[in-house]
C-alpha cells in the first residue's frame, strides 16, 4: 500500500522546514550549506512543482510527477507537514495539478 502523502507549496514548505530544521540545504557532515534560506527555497522551487511528504518522513521534490527524493529521515515530517497544511491552508501553484492535501481553499490572512 502506498504510503500517505501531503503536498506542500513554497509558502507551506518554508514553514515546514523552519531556518532548515530538516537539512535539507546541508553538506554531508550536517553543516549549514547556504547563505540564505528563502534564496535556497526558491531554488528548490524553481527546480521543482511541489514537496511533497509522505508518512513514512520522506521528503521528495516533485516535477511533472516525477519524485526525487531529498530526505529519507525527516523525523516527524509527515506530522509536521499535515499541521501546517491544516494551520496554512493554500493551493499549489497555478501549473501543479490539485491543492495541497486536507486543505481548502480560503487563504488565512498572511501571518509570515
Amino acid at each position: 500500500m502506498k504510503p500517505k502523502e501531503i503536498k506542500l507549496n513554497k509558502t507551506q514548505f518554508k514553514i515546514f522546514n523552519d531556518d532548515d530544521q530538516f537539512q535539507l540545504f546541508c553538506d554531508e557532515e550536517g553543516s549549514p550549506n547556504f547563505e540564505d534560506f528563502d534564496e535556497e527555497v526558491d531554488k528548490l522551487f524553481g527546480k521543482y512543482d511541489y514537496i511533497c511528504v509522505t508518512e513514512d518522513d520522506c521528503v521528495y521534490g516533485v516535477k511533472a510527477g516525477k519524485r526525487e527524493e531529498l530526505s529519507d529521515q525527516a523525523d516527524e515530517g509527515y506530522a509536521i507537514a499535515k499541521e501546517v497544511a491544516v494551520d496554512y491552508p493554500g493551493r499549489l501553484e497555478p501549473n501543479t495539478a490539485a491543492p495541497c492535501a486536507g486543505t481548502t481553499n480560503i487563504k488565512k490572512p498572511n501571518v509570515l
